[in-house]
C-alpha cells in the first residue's frame, strides 16, 4: 500500500505577500458592495442552494494511516449537507 509522500516542499513566491494583499483587498471590496446591494452576508456563495441530510458510510479497508477519527472504524454516520 503506497503511504502518503513526505518529500514535498513549500514554495513561497517572492511577490507572495503583495499577491494576498491585493487578493484581500479585492474581496473586501466585493464584500462591501454586495452587502450595501443586498445585505449582509457572505461575500462568494452568498445564495444557499441545496441543503439536504445524507448518509455518509464509511468502508472497510482504508490504508492503516488513514484509520483516524470518523474513518477509524467503518460505519454509518448521518451528515448535513449545504
Amino acid at each position: 500500500m503506497k503511504q502518503p509522500g513526505t518529500a514535498w516542499l513549500e514554495r513561497i513566491a517572492p511577490d507572495e505577500e503583495a499577491h494576498f494583499a491585493r487578493a484581500a483587498k479585492v474581496i473586501g471590496a466585493l464584500q462591501k458592495n454586495r452587502s450595501a446591494k443586498f445585505g449582509p452576508g457572505r461575500s462568494l456563495h452568498r445564495k444557499l442552494l441545496l441543503a439536504t441530510t445524507a448518509t455518509l458510510d464509511v468502508l472497510e479497508g482504508p490504508p492503516e494511516y488513514a484509520r483516524h477519527g470518523l474513518f477509524a472504524m467503518p460505519g454509518r454516520h448521518r451528515a448535513l449537507v449545504s
